[in-house]
């Protein structure tokens, strides 16, 4: 586990020039607050360590081998072309990967990382526009220039990846999200997204939800399993279906 002060300490040892940027982070008054330091952590993590990166409410329900198989990629599973966003909920890549630091780097640059949109200042936007800058500092051809908010291209048969120099993206493996969001790479990877969305304002999110399985945790497990069961045809859960007594609560509608 890596706390704020963990963090602290690598970003003064390794990091001075993020110094100023991290200590401005701190003073944030806003209820995204932790989610604003998480985004930034994450990526120092990312730098410094390398490895893979998960949500708290990404649910793998098998071995992650997937996301590593390919030496020195960094990998985007989720990536939401036509709306112009990469989430960060979900990211691997080693050590010292560039495009890292190019997301370091924006979020350093940027004068208000406290204000305006999470996703714009640290979020799924911000990554989309470092994925964008790599294609051009690094002279490779772009899978797609995520900001121009087109369509992912379609992958080859049987593939679940779409790769271009050193970053994979995921591609969409379902007929009613083809070449555009890439959405449903998580289902084949053996990953559920629960969707807390913990970076909106309180009430607004799925995190405002609560469920049977948080006054009895011996719900938790059969929801997991059935999760699980069902994941290359649903990738994402809510966790205030959990308990309610339907197991397929949520999910069956995605089955087709």
């Amino acid at each position: 586990l890596h706390h704020d002060k963990d963090i602290a300490e690598l970003i003064y040892s390794e990091y001075p020039t993020l110094i100023e940027k991290w200590e401005i982070l701190q003073t944030n008054g806003n209820e995204d607050k932790g989610a604003r330091v998480a985004d930034f952590a994450r990526m120092i993590i990312l730098h410094y360590y390398g490895g893979v990166y998960l949500d708290g409410d990404m649910i793998p329900c098998h071995d992650l081998n997937e996301l590593v198989e390919v030496p020195g990629v960094a990998t985007f599973p989720l990536v939401n072309a036509p709306v112009g966003q990469i989430s960060n909920s979900i990211i691997s890549g080693p050590a010292r990967h560039p495009v890292f630091w190019i997301a370091l780097d924006q979020m350093r640059g940027n004068d208000d990382i406290n204000g305006g949109s999470i996703l714009g200042k640290t979020g799924a936007i911000m990554l989309a526009m470092s994925v964008d800058a790599y294609w051009k500092l690094t002279n490779t051809k772009p899978i797609v220039v995520v900001r121009d908010k087109g369509w992912l291209p379609a992958p080859q048969e049987g593939s679940k990846w779409l790769q271009s120099g050193l970053i994979r993206f995921g591609a969409s493996m379902r007929k009613n999200y083809e070449h555009s969001r890439g959405m449903g790479t998580l289902g084949e990877i053996g990953m559920i997204h629960l969707h807390w969305r913990t970076w909106v304002s309180r009430g607004t999110g799925v995190s405002s939800k609560y469920s049977q399985c948080d006054k009895d945790l011996s719900l938790i497990k059969p929801f997991l399993d059935y999760s699980c069961e069902h994941v290359k045809q649903r990738d994402h859960a809510k966790w205030s279906d959990c308990g309610d007594g339907k197991p397929h609560s949520g999910m069956l509608g995605m089955l087709q």
